[in-house]
């Protein structure tokens, strides 16, 4: 359910982006909706109502939710006040240059090894399925044994 509540403002945003452009009078104004300027008003309206509404229940937001609601003001409001997509455009390629910037070894080894335990346990449960093979996962190395004769494997950092 949480999944899909990130998704709402997203979906928010296609569906008025992808709207005609007209302008509806609600109480006297006379405001333009479709289009990507309106979008980007939904976008920031639907973000604040769902994330401030999680935050309200849940008394916490998760980090993702806490970044994702403020890329959505940081390029969504210079984009309604200037007029420009210019800094939603932005948004792609800063994004890409954050997860491109190579990580401290304290914080690559903090992001990498639990999925390098995950992978040592899976695989020594996976060559535990072949016959006379017996694996066991300690950490990143998986010992076992085959034929008589025992071995250890590291887990790749590849992860």
């Amino acid at each position: 359910m949480k999944q899909f509540l990130d998704y709402i403002p997203l979906l928010v945003f296609i569906s008025v982006w992808a709207m005609d452009e007209r302008l509806v009078n609600i109480a006297g104004f006379e405001h333009s909706i479709g289009g990507i300027f309106s979008a980007a008003e939904f976008l920031i309206a639907a973000s604040i109502l769902v994330y401030g509404s999680l935050f309200l229940i849940q008394k916490r937001l998760d980090k993702f939710q806490w970044i994702t609601l403020i890329a959505v003001l940081l390029f969504c409001i210079p984009t309604i006040i200037f007029r420009n997509i210019t800094f939603l455009k932005l948004k792609a390629p800063i994004v890409f240059w954050i997860f491109a910037m190579p990580l401290p070894a304290r914080f690559y080894t903090a992001i990498t090894m639990p999925m390098r335990e995950m992978a040592s346990t899976v695989a020594s449960v996976v060559l535990s399925g072949f016959p006379d093979v017996i694996c066991e996962s300690q950490g990143v190395v998986i010992y076992g044994r085959y034929g008589g004769s025992d071995f250890s494997l590291n887990v790749a950092e590849a992860c």
